[in-house]
């Protein structure tokens, strides 16, 4: 970012006394504690604040970054070239209010953890959310990509969710109008929208079972899943008719380790951290996956998070696989998208030399080895039925 947009910024932030610092290390807000600083972290408490600072960030031409709890997110180690704005702020909530036909709606804000709204449903007696209660996310994280786990999700109890649409206008919708997917949301078509808060309906139960039944999930977690390391969750999307995990362990990868980075001996579903990892790191242990497993990962990425380097790696994908003018599309919206990333040029300018010289070479030249593929694919997908959390690039 220019010296100049960032003093911009950072003046007219101050003129409208909305909360922020600069050079904050995001390392210390995600669950893999990785990542080195964002330009500017601001933390708007209200949605005024919320609303002021976006615009002010797209009048000075700053591009943003959505945050909840950090829970699947990995950031570069170069950090955030950017303003990542921090929504736990607003952790308004719950409210209650009871219905005529006995269930119970609760309206919390985007920044409130799952954990915090199960705990209340649970103490007022209110069934239907114990399957979340052991997701690390955040409400607007949670509603974003229809987080779920053991059998429940997102869309089977959610009613309304309450956003800034691209205009920073806010705006309510009910459920059914948010195309809510395993794992996906209207929201991912729509990255500028920014949730705000969202209304769940519950119906009456005992408490006791309730809390017996998220006691039973949280110990499997436990048992299952290497809670005791940083990660970003379950890493990868769950492709149809398998399990991510077990294909990953018949591959012979289980404890596989690059750096600090390693596939986690307890679940081969995790990437863990046991010291040190580096985004690049990370990196590294995701691209020993094959063509196939990295085209699976990408195509499961949803259209709204499909940024310059998701069309690098499709780019790289096709190239591998010799569908080479396809290949060069993706190369080219890559570079549209981020014109100064030298990577994406090298392997444009290498796809446009073979077409002038009258028909393609598939080499290794022009930054699209095979092993570039998976760079971004961890960051694609880490939000599989674990994660509350928000969209997923490596910035």
């Amino acid at each position: 970012m220019q010296e100049k947009t960032i003093t911009a910024l950072r003046d007219a932030l101050t003129r409208q006394q909305l909360p922020f610092v600069q050079g904050e290390p995001l390392a210390a807000h995600t669950t893999f504690r990785i990542g080195g600083p964002a330009v500017f972290w601001c933390t708007p408490k209200t949605v005024d604040q919320l609303r002021c600072t976006l615009a002010l960030c797209r009048e000075n031409g700053v591009r943003t970054y959505l945050l909840g709890n950090g829970s699947n997110t990995l950031f570069a180690d170069e950090g955030y070239d950017g303003a990542v704005i921090d929504l736990r702020g607003l952790n308004f909530g719950p409210t209650a209010e009871p219905q005529p036909d006995g269930s119970t709606r609760l309206t919390a804000g985007a920044g409130l953890t799952l954990g915090r709204l199960c705990a209340v449903a649970q103490q007022q007696s209110l069934a239907g959310l114990a399957f979340a209660c052991g997701i690390p996310g955040t409400i607007g994280g949670a509603v974003h990509m229809n987080a779920g786990a053991y059998g429940g999700e997102m869309k089977d109890v959610l009613e309304s969710v309450t956003f800034l649409d691209s205009d920073l206008t806010e705006r309510t919708l009910p459920a059914a109008e948010l195309a809510l997917g395993y794992r996906t949301s209207l929201f991912e078509q729509h990255p500028d929208w920014c949730v705000l808060s969202a209304t769940v309906r519950l119906q009456p139960g005992d408490s006791a079972a309730i809390l017996a039944e998220m006691q039973d999930y949280l110990q499997r977690r436990k048992d299952k899943q290497p809670l005791e390391w940083p990660s970003a969750g379950s890493t990868f999307k769950r492709p149809q008719g398998a399990f991510a995990g077990k294909l990953i362990e018949d591959c012979g990868l289980r404890g596989f380790t690059v750096g600090g980075a390693q596939i986690s001996e307890k679940h081969c579903g995790f990437v863990i951290n046991r010291g040190g990892a580096t985004c690049a790191d990370v990196r590294a242990l995701i691209r020993d996956n094959r063509i196939l497993d990295a085209e699976m990962l990408l195509d499961g990425v949803p259209v709204g998070s499909r940024d310059a380097e998701w069309h690098f790696l499709k780019g790289s994908v096709l190239y591998r696989k010799g569908w080479l003018e396809d290949a060069y599309t993706h190369y080219t919206a890559a570079c549209r998208m981020n014109p100064n990333n030298a990577e994406y040029r090298a392997a444009q300018a290498h796809m446009e030399t073979g077409r002038r010289n009258g028909g393609y070479r598939t080499t290794n030249q022009g930054g699209c080895s095979a092993c570039d593929m998976c760079s971004g694919l961890l960051c694609a997908d880490c939000c599989c039925e674990c994660m509350g959390g928000d969209l997923i690039r490596c910035c």
